[in-house]
């Protein structure tokens, strides 16, 4: 066999190799109305893993288990004076949000990033001290709606060209 056939041969193993390793999640879940379809759906696109949804844990391939990351309480309120997000946890997956603004309102449902096990996202507040936060997005909005939430400070980032960082409201 000639070099030229080996290479043809090793390529062909690798293809049929990768093809065979290549293959969606697996997904057990217990409830899904406990979860929002796009949470789902990301979960089902990660390629080679097997998780559990049981309530509020997430189980990765058998051998992880992670918390679901959720509000504080079950609504929370941030504010910078002028503008007002307001936020409600609907499911494990999914919060409920309301942005008043004095020009505009916004309101839908955000999901949190399936990827959220990974680790935490970070964010910088005004004093310019870093800090760690969820976050939640809202593809199904028309302006992409991006929510990133921490102990706080809340981001709220809407389209392009509108950001806004605000503080926990305590009553």
């Amino acid at each position: 066999m000639d070099i030229k056939h080996i290479s043809l041969l090793v390529l062909l193993l690798s293809f049929l190799c990768f093809a065979q390793d290549n293959k969606k999640s697996e997904l057990f879940i217990k409830d899904s109305s406990n979860y929002s379809k796009v949470f789902i759906n990301c979960l089902e696109a990660i390629e080679q893993q097997q998780f559990s949804l049981i309530d509020s844990f997430l189980i990765i391939n058998s051998s992880d288990t992670t918390i679901i990351p959720q509000l504080k309480n079950d609504s929370a309120k941030f504010s910078d004076g002028n503008n007002v997000l307001i936020l409600k946890q609907i499911n494990y997956s999914t919060i409920k949000y309301w942005f008043i603004t004095p020009q505009n309102q916004f309101e839908g449902l955000a999901s949190i990033n399936c990827a959220f096990y990974l680790g935490y996202e970070s964010d910088t507040d005004l004093n310019g001290d870093s800090y760690f936060c969820d976050e939640f997005i809202d593809s199904n909005s028309n302006n992409n709606v991006i929510i990133r939430v921490g102990e706080e400070y809340c981001n709220i980032l809407i389209g392009n060209n509108f950001s806004r960082q605000l503080k926990y409201y305590h009553k």
